[in-house]
């Protein structure tokens, strides 16, 4: 086959300078042995520490109940109190800012720190025969109701761990002293303000009497020095229990009957199943 003719041009214009000069020896000597891979440290066999259980933030985070915000820093009124602000989605967004008092004041509600306590949102309890059951937001605007209804013994203290502050970091329940006898009195009376006569029955289910009645000083507080937790003996009902009442009331448990007064002078005698097992309401412990 014919040669190809050559261009008449250059394919590439020259450089203006020479290219560089080849090296005499190797850039670098080689190594003797293959360089070490480079890789990560071993994993661990375990976490180096657990993992956390609670989200991170203060242990305690709760807002000041008694705490009463300025809306307007520079005027004494008006004032909102934090579970009005956490009603208030408008006052949130103008009032929870780091410069603003709700910000320390309302720490939770302005969502300055946080915490893994919740409160209940399915779960009732029993209140009294006036109030009946209740849930956790009904408590929460209750403070009157909190000291006797916030008590380790209660159900309202596991249920509502939030609005009791039963499940905070650091949280320990106060106690009573103990007393092996510690029991409210059957037959005594007290009189009210208005002059009326009461039981310790009736103070057991009005809690709203409590922060009035069960003070030292006040006949209804050693008369009912249960009620009023001036002592106790961890003389508990069973849960768990049922018993036969009657055909007509069928079967029932202790809390059952830990409302019905009239029942408890038939059912809580020793030859009733009841008195074994409904020990604190039948107060045989």
């Amino acid at each position: 086959s014919a040669l190809a003719e050559p261009t008449r041009l250059p394919t590439q214009p020259p450089t203006p300078r020479p290219t560089l000069r080849p090296t005499r020896k190797p850039t670098a000597d080689p190594t003797p042995n293959p360089t070490p891979k480079l890789s990560t440290p071993r994993p661990t066999p375990s976490p180096t520490s657990p993992p956390t259980t609670t989200l991170t933030g203060s242990g305690f985070c709760d807002d000041n109940s008694s705490a009463s915000i300025r809306l307007d820093p520079n005027k004494p009124t008006p004032q909102v109190s934090c579970l009005q602000l956490r009603n208030n989605e408008a006052l949130r967004n103008s009032l929870c800012v780091p410069t603003h008092e709700a910000y320390s004041e309302c720490r939770e509600t302005c969502g300055a720190c946080q915490d893994s306590c919740q409160d209940s949102t399915s779960k009732r309890f029993f209140v009294n025969n006036m109030w009946g059951e209740q849930d956790c937001k009904w408590l929460e605007e209750k403070p009157v109701f909190q000291d006797y209804l916030c008590h380790p013994t209660h159900p309202a203290s596991k249920i509502c761990g939030e609005t009791c502050g039963t499940c905070d970091v650091g949280y320990s329940p106060p106690d009573p002293p103990y007393k092996a006898d510690c029991d409210d009195s059957p037959t005594g009376t007290f009189l009210l303000p208005n002059g009326s006569s009461k039981d310790c029955i009736w103070l057991s289910m009005n809690a709203i009497w409590h922060s009035r009645l069960c003070v030292p000083g006040k006949p209804s507080y050693d008369l009912c020095e249960e009620t009023c937790r001036k002592c106790t003996d961890y003389c508990v009902d069973d849960e768990d229990a049922t018993f036969f009442v009657n055909s007509k009331q069928g079967i029932k448990d202790c809390k059952w009957l830990s409302k019905k007064p009239a029942h408890q002078q038939s059912l809580c005698v020793e030859d009733k199943e009841p008195y074994r097992v409904c020990k604190e309401t039948c107060n045989i412990c």
